[in-house]
């Protein structure tokens, strides 16, 4: 009796373990036909996902690095001169030939060349950032670079988009966007060219309404624009007009953000002296001299105006 009882028990389970498996193949069925999309492939996703994931890993790094070192002294310049590059001539160029836009490669070639050339001279004389600090012939040096790089790029790259656009909106191709992208470039190409002028010439602001102070302060403020807007405004654009495809517009913003990044730490630390002065290292450290001496002036007449009305508080 009890293996009876022990066969029927067994059969039972049986019976019931085919029917769970049978219900969890048609609950499967179900599932996937329903959750599950053929279609989609997780190519840009995945890609997405390793930038948002590499982005705070580099940018710990390369915050973190050793103080002195290779690293800092000679691979953190080039790596920085490489950023600038990619943002400044390498998308630009890459978006045209893959569009093949023969006006843009013909106005763009010209552009690249120019930022090679800076780049491979500062490079082949391997200097360091105290050294041309020190002497007379490096601060010509310094001067020549930083102005080359703030005024020319301004002027060529908002002269190249000007007429781009231009054609675009004369074609009939109406867009606000477009617009408002001519208008700041247009803004940057008449600001830029007043300011070569000026620089060039050698013109005076009267002194009268325009302290050394302010008129320092006017000068470090139109470079800082003329050397981080071009490239900016350029990225921007070849991104919502010219974009390749899904992986090379995660690129251009991935590595705008990194430049910005990277260019922070010139005005957040002090460059060291044994810096390698790369045209980006020798443009910043320009920049960055700017600022500190527009300060210091700022600071020293504060100091002389409370002590000019500290001795009438005397007199009286």
């Amino acid at each position: 009796m009890s293996r009876l009882h022990s066969s029927i028990f067994s059969n039972f389970l049986f019976g019931k373990i085919v029917l769970f498996l049978f219900l969890l193949v048609l609950l499967a069925n179900a599932s996937y036909a329903s959750v599950v999309d053929e279609s989609y492939t997780s190519y840009q996703d995945v890609f997405d996902a390793i930038l948002n994931t590499l982005f705070p890993i580099t940018f710990i790094i390369l915050f973190n690095v050793s103080e002195t070192g290779r690293i800092k002294r000679v691979l953190l310049p080039l790596f920085d001169d490489i950023l600038y590059n990619t943002i400044a001539w390498v998308f630009p160029l890459t978006a045209s030939l893959s569009y093949f836009d023969i006006y843009l490669i013909s106005y763009l070639s010209p552009v690249a060349c120019f930022h090679i050339f800076q780049s491979v001279c500062a490079i082949k004389n391997n200097e360091r950032i105290g050294d041309l600090h020190n002497s007379v012939t490096g601060t010509r040096i310094i001067n020549k670079v930083s102005f080359s790089l703030i005024s020319s790029p301004a002027i060529l790259i908002s002269e190249i988009w000007i007429v781009f656009i231009s054609y675009r909106l004369a074609a009939g191709y109406l867009d606000p966007i477009m617009i408002m992208f001519l208008t700041l470039f247009s803004m940057l190409f008449i600001c830029s060219i007043i300011s070569f002028i000026i620089l060039s010439f050698r013109f005076k602001i009267c002194s009268q309404g325009w302290p050394k102070g302010k008129r320092h302060g006017i000068y470090t403020a139109y470079s800082l624009i003329f050397f981080y807007t071009p490239n900016i405004l350029q990225t921007l654009f070849i991104t919502i007009y010219r974009p390749i495809n899904f992986y090379f517009v995660k690129s251009c913003i991935f590595i705008l953000v990194l430049y910005l990044t990277r260019s922070i730490s010139y005005f957040n630390d002090r460059i060291p002296g044994d810096f390698l002065a790369t045209s980006n290292a020798i443009t910043h450290y320009y920049l960055r001299t700017a600022i500190d001496g527009f300060y210091k002036e700022k600071s020293e007449n504060q100091e002389n105006q409370e002590n000019q009305e500290d001795k009438v508080d005397d007199i009286v």
